[in-house]
């Protein structure tokens, strides 16, 4: 029997997705009104800079992340800060990045957008929660966990995450 197609495999969206909910995370209440107003100013913002759709389908990048970030989000939500831990560190074990993202997140209102990489996909995903042997998830294609054990710098790429929190 066929089943019907799920957010993601006609289109490259999780990017924008993941921003939007770790939104939810960090700020809280956010209306499906406005969650719909940054998907549309975010793909606005990317078919402007790169004067294609293509994107809609084939995804995006770690660039065009953070050029959302600044262009999108950072005017409508100044009170987020975002970092990225791992940026110029491509030598991060699994272990590094597991440490040092599950005392970041032991903070109240706090998320992680991560890059997963297979070889058929690459993923943007949001991590709410780690444990010892598992990442939390809340996803726009319905993964709910990763676990550490199957977890390799390869498929779940450090360098390839942002820290999203309130400023101070």
């Amino acid at each position: 029997m066929k089943q019907p197609h799920q957010q993601g495999v006609l289109d490259g969206l999780c990017s924008i997705y993941s921003i939007i909910n770790s939104l939810r995370l960090v700020v809280g209440n956010i209306s499906v009104n406005q969650c719909k107003y940054l998907l549309i100013e975010s793909i606005k913002a990317i078919e402007e800079k790169k004067a294609s759709s293509d994107f809609i389908v084939d995804g995006i990048g770690i660039n065009d992340l953070a050029y959302i970030m600044r262009c999108v989000i950072e005017k409508e939500y100044p009170m987020v800060k975002r970092s990225k831990p791992f940026h110029k560190n491509s030598d991060a074990t699994i272990d590094d990045f597991w440490e040092r993202t599950e005392d970041f997140l032991l903070v109240p209102k706090r998320a992680a957008i991560v890059g997963l990489a297979t070889a058929e996909i690459g993923h943007w995903s949001v991590i709410r929660s780690i444990s010892a042997k598992r990442l939390y998830l809340f996803d726009s294609s319905g993964l709910h966990f990763l676990n550490k054990s199957n977890c390799t710098t390869e498929k779940l790429v450090p360098t390839l995450t942002y820290y999203l929190e309130l400023k101070e």
